[in-house]
């Protein structure tokens, strides 16, 4: 593991003005050559990385604290120019430790799906140098798919390492891989904050977190949702080993393309049997309504995420294939066409 401290004096922090670099979309082929090296490990496996994989100028830990209460958990994968995705339940949970706020009571129908994160610093940590240096991140707005287990994190430079970071980002397939096929995940568990106060009252957080890369193959593919309460979306049921902290981590399929979020996890029960994991998919949550000024959409705010990828900056595949429309009730769907066997 790396240990990274974060010197953070509670006062007020300048505005960061809210400017977009281009992203590196010839760079980012090299995180699907990783995975395809992956692909031809064994049918499942675990693998704990060490911080010189390229995956990490896309990948980030999560966490969130305050002057008093601190956690790390989590992660997200940047999509866009300072837009990420993470499991909304990540976020969920932060706001209800704290803020004291169940978010999972929000009305569906009401369609607002910002949140403002208020008197907390909800983080993001980028690894660079193979783990000796460290771009911070801060959200303040998150945008919650009101479809889906996922939530958009619109980031801010927190530190001077961040503020002329040159955006690279994952490619995107919308369309489900199939059954039988395998998948590769990555996250960070066993993550931990420390906090410790020097003379002059710096706080320093040290942060600790092990990366992971696991595989598995699809088992089951549940198109509208696996039930009626827990997992109610658009899924994938692999056999692939989630631990915690990695949910919100990208999966990608075999020709290196994220396809889903890390969701959740079932141990076996014996040794004969597998994990049980589910994968939350991509295109449900394109649908969801973004207020961040990208300069292509700043004259249609709010917009669905889905313009972002229009636009080119989300780089996806089948975007042809999503539909969105709103019904009676004011409320954005969206649908996608395809076969996936």
């Amino acid at each position: 593991f790396v240990l990274i401290n974060i010197v953070c004096i509670f006062k007020q922090r300048k505005v960061f003005s809210q400017t977009h670099v281009g992203c590196n979309f010839e760079e980012s082929k090299k995180f699907g050559d990783v995975i395809l090296k992956k692909m031809e490990e064994k049918k499942t496996s675990f693998i704990d990385l060490t911080y010189d994989q390229p995956i990490f100028d896309c990948v980030f830990s999560v966490g969130c604290f305050t002057e008093d209460k601190f956690l790390a958990s989590g992660t997200a994968v940047v999509i866009a120019p300072n837009l990420a995705i993470t499991a909304k339940h990540v976020v969920e949970d932060f706001i209800k430790k704290f803020q004291n706020i169940d978010l999972t009571q929000i009305n569906r129908h009401e369609g607002n799906t910002k949140i403002e994160i208020l008197n907390t610093n909800l983080i993001a940590l980028q690894y660079q140098d193979n783990g000796h240096s460290l771009n911070i991140w801060r959200t303040q707005e998150v945008y919650f798919c009101l479809h889906t287990d996922i939530a958009f994190l619109f980031l801010l430079p927190f530190n001077k390492e961040s503020e002329n970071f040159k955006w690279e980002t994952c490619n995107i397939d919308l369309v489900p891989p199939k059954v039988g096929s395998k998948i590769v995940g990555f996250g960070f568990h066993s993550s931990s904050i420390q906090k410790e106060i020097n003379e002059f009252g710096e706080i320093t957080l040290r942060w600790k977190d092990q990366p992971a890369t696991t595989i598995g193959e699809v088992i089951e593919y549940h198109p509208v949702k696996r039930d009626e309460s827990r997992i109610n979306f658009p899924c994938l049921q692999t056999n692939a080993k989630f631990d915690g902290g990695m949910s919100g981590g990208p999966v990608f399929n075999e020709t290196g393309h994220l396809c889903g979020l890390i969701c959740s996890s079932l141990e076996p029960s014996n040794k004969d049997e597998e994990y049980v994991s589910y994968i939350a998919l991509i295109w449900p949550c394109l649908i969801t309504q973004l207020n961040i000024p990208y300069k292509e959409l700043i004259n249609t705010m709010p917009y669905p995420a889905l313009h972002l990828a229009q636009f080119g900056s989300i780089n996806a595949l089948g975007i042809e294939r999503i539909t969105i429309e709103k019904k009676n009730d004011d409320v954005w769907y969206s649908s996608i066409k395809f076969n996936c066997v």
